[in-house]
């Protein structure tokens, strides 16, 4: 709806005053991404991020990189038959290797807020957790992978790929521990912080942006420390405060992400006709087929690595092949990161060669596709897989075979996430927070099953 808001208003704009603006990439990443990634940490439901944290990483850290190789090696066929990807300009299209390197990592970014409309966490727990997990560092990754590549002439190494997210992970995560605890032992031990309501919800608020610009100041991933940093103060900073200020916190961070997430599409949708007002650098065809390449590349991805966990006995922590379809099918759709990303790649609109805005209209194109597109397919997607939700009250809290569901428990009782629950609970806990948390007084419906 926004998406389509935000056309119509940049058409008459258009229309009325003969030109609409750039999208300001700036604006996007120093704005309305930070209200969007703080908000995906400070609310995460951290006991099911955890629990699923082996598909999490699994999909969104080398399921990603593997999506980017395979997007990079299937547009070979681009350079090769030129003719085939003639632009409505009668112009043909043919990529150099750098070109293929950032259309691939532009376009192994996912667009997650579509998805999750559709699968709301209390009908579809386990889903949610995994494609919202996978989607917060999906865009991590995409972002690296991007900024990695757009002064290279050529692919990377695997080893040098590895070691430049790696490096990125590891540092981000270093400053959004750093921040992340320093706020939360702060406000344990800080008695006015504990009394009030707006002033300390705004400068938890102010500080995490604050650790995501010094974070990208020094050439880490400010994204990623921000989620961490967010978590952290979810987890623990926010028990410090009196009860009205916890939800408070709550409340005003959802409806600043609401707010962003909102802007976002209808800023893109606005923006976007100035593209759409120049037909003759798309390529239908080459929409078509970098569109081809995200359905083939996802599916293949999220089907071998769910046959890697059941060759190596984590059938525990698989997915049904239902499931498995339905979260790659999530991870298909592109929104406002990829089409940011491939403008940070380019020049200005204004200094921009016709072959730079055949590929801003590509990205472009296949943004619009998804946003227009998805919310038809994915419902019907969903019924025909079998995938269905947990009936209001139900007890089983994921929509999972009890034979699945007690194997998961199982495992969870004796794995690293239980050790790190009771040095969480004896140790960080009273270190670090005042009150008891919200799970201790409204324990989750699925938690007793899982216990």
């Amino acid at each position: 709806v926004a998406v389509v808001a935000g056309l119509l208003l940049g058409f008459l704009v258009l229309k009325l005053g003969g030109e609409t603006p750039t999208f300001d990439t700036d604006m996007f990443t120093l704005v309305l991404l930070p209200m969007i990634i703080f908000d995906a940490g400070f609310n995460l439901e951290r006991q099911r991020f955890f629990w699923y944290s082996l598909n999490i990483v699994m999909y969104g850290l080398v399921g990603t990189v593997s999506i980017f190789m395979l997007i990079y090696f299937g547009s070979r066929l681009v350079p090769l038959a030129p003719w085939l990807f003639q632009t409505w300009g009668e112009g043909d299209v043919s990529l150099s290797d750098h070109e293929r390197l950032i259309m691939a990592s532009v376009l192994a970014s996912t667009d997650t807020v579509a998805p999750i409309a559709f699968l709301p966490k209390d009908a579809f727990p386990r889903l949610f957790a995994i494609v919202f997990g996978e989607g917060v560092l999906n865009d991590v990754v995409a972002i690296l992978l991007s900024t990695s590549v757009s002064t290279s002439p050529a692919l990377p190494s695997v080893s040098s790929l590895a070691g430049q997210v790696a490096y990125y992970l590891v540092s981000s995560s270093v400053m959004g521990i750093l921040f992340g605890l320093g706020l939360s032992y702060a406000y344990k031990h800080s008695k006015w912080l504990q009394e009030e309501i707006t002033h300390p919800c705004a400068l938890m608020l102010l500080l995490n942006y604050t650790c995501y610009v010094l974070t990208d100041m020094l050439g880490f991933s400010g994204i990623f420390a921000l989620f961490v940093c967010a978590l952290l103060c979810g987890h623990y900073a926010q028990f410090s405060l009196c009860e009205d200020a916890q939800l408070f916190a709550d409340q005003i961070s959802e409806f600043f992400s609401y707010i962003a997430e909102s802007f976002a599409f209808g800023y893109f949708g606005f923006t976007a006709v100035g593209y759409l007002s120049e037909p003759d650098t798309f390529s239908p065809a080459l929409i078509l087929f970098y569109s081809a390449c995200i359905i083939t590349s996802r599916f293949l991805t999220v089907m071998v690595i769910r046959s890697i966990l059941v060759l190596f006995k984590l059938h525990h922590r698989s997915l049904h092949w239902g499931h498995a379809s339905v979260v790659a099918m999530a991870g298909c759709t592109r929104g406002a990161i990829s089409y940011a990303l491939i403008l940070r790649a380019m020049p200005a609109a204004a200094l921009q060669t016709r072959h730079q805005k055949v590929l801003v209209s590509t990205v472009l194109g296949i943004v619009l596709v998804n946003c227009l597109a998805f919310g038809f397919i994915f419902p019907k997607f969903l019924r025909a897989m079998g995938v269905e939700g947990v009936a209001p009250g139900a007890s089983a809290g994921t929509p999972m075979p009890s034979s699945e569901d007690s194997s998961a428990a199982a495992f969870s009782r004796h794995s690293l996430h239980q050790k790190w629950h009771n040095f969480d609970k004896k140790t960080l806990q009273p270190l670090l927070r005042k009150s008891v948390t919200k799970e201790d007084r409204f324990p989750l419906k699925s938690e007793s099953f899982f216990a």
